[in-house]
Order: structure tokens, then C-alpha cells, then sequence
């Protein structure tokens, strides 16, 4: 059996990976009776766990980003050095 990297679905559990651990730590440091205002701590939680995900995300999609850019380059490179040493495979005119 082969594994076939799919980039988005790595992204997303990547996402859900630190979110999720940013989630599991405020709950294990948690001190309910030093909580005054609820709501708060609730949005501080979710928003702190949204930057956890959004970073993750943006590194995935930047590197992504980059691999498919040197994948491009290579290509471009390997038709270049085709094209010299076979210059009439490539010519549609015979």
C-alpha cells in the first residue's frame, strides 16, 4: 500500500491539530474560580485557538505554494535542456 500526500487535507489536520492543542492546554491550566467574566475566556479561547490554525494554515500554503514553484522551474529546465539535444523531436514542421 503507497501513501499519496494530499496537501490540503495535511493543511487541515494540521489546522485542527493546533487548534485542538491549544484547546487541550487552556482547559488543563484551567482555574475556574480566577474566572470572573466567562464569555471572555470563551472568546479569548476560540480566538486564540483560530490563531494557532490560521498560522499552521499559512505556513502549509506557503510552502505549498513554494514547492509547486520549484516543480515549475525544474520542468522548465528539463524542456530547455530537451529542446538542445533533440531540437527537431520538438519542431512540429518536419
Amino acid at each position: 500500500m503507497t501513501y499519496r500526500f494530499k496537501p490540503y487535507q495535511e493543511i487541515a489536520w494540521a489546522v485542527a491539530t493546533a487548534a485542538l492543542i491549544v484547546g487541550l492546554q487552556a482547559l488543563l491550566t484551567l482555574q475556574p474560580e480566577q474566572i470572573t467574566d466567562w464569555g471572555a475566556w470563551g472568546v479569548a479561547l476560540g480566538g486564540g485557538m483560530l490563531r494557532a490554525g490560521a498560522g499552521v494554515a499559512i505556513a502549509g500554503i506557503v510552502r505549498l505554494q513554494a514547492d509547486r514553484e520549484e516543480k515549475r522551474k525544474r520542468d522548465e529546465a528539463r524542456a530547455l535542456e530537451m529542446e538542445h539535444q533533440f531540437p527537431r523531436a520538438l519542431d512540429p514542421k518536419p
